[in-house]
């Protein structure tokens, strides 16, 4: 199977934008992308499964589902936001999986976000820096595949470092 994206239902998008938020460093990307999908009352659109996820299941109501992550839409002024969620991605222990499995399950991801008119992506999660945190001031860290895109994000007050 690898990784699977079953489609709950058919949407025309207007625009759209992705933002991801898997479990990560402080669980930041996860926690933000959720909050979001609180706040803006999300539609689910799609479950996401993969081999590469750890072997596991929820309960709801007594009732038992695999362990997979969700996409969601809101539209807000005419254009989509669609938010990549859930509780697990690919395991980052080297033990028990590989890097294939996270470039296998990244590209199905930019493979479905393309075919849906997805032009741009944005991952949120947080960055492991020690001890520092006690010390510093919070900061949004951004890291773009353009200098285009770096300078919007940097007029918006992230910092490229």
């Amino acid at each position: 199977m690898a990784t699977k994206i079953v489609f709950l239902k058919k949407k025309k998008l207007s625009k759209p934008i992705m933002l991801t938020g898997l479990p990560g460093i402080g669980l930041v990307g996860k926690i933000c992308v959720d909050y979001f999908m609180t706040q803006f009352k999300t539609e689910k659109l799609a479950m996401i499964f993969s081999d590469s996820f750890p072997p596991s299941v929820h309960t709801k109501e007594g009732i038992i589902s695999l362990i997979h992550d969700e996409l969601h839409s809101f539209n807000f002024e005419g254009r989509d936001f669609l938010f990549l969620a859930g509780p697990v991605q690919p395991s980052l222990d080297f033990r028990v999986g590989s890097a294939a499995e996270h470039y296998e399950f990244a590209s199905k991801i930019v493979e479905i976000a393309e075919q849906l008119g997805v032009k741009q992506i944005f991952t949120l999660a947080g960055i492991n820096i020690g001890e520092k945190r006690m010390e510093k001031e919070p900061k949004v860290i951004a890291a773009a595949t353009s200098n285009e895109l770096l300078k919007e994000l940097s007029v918006l007050g992230a910092k490229a470092d």
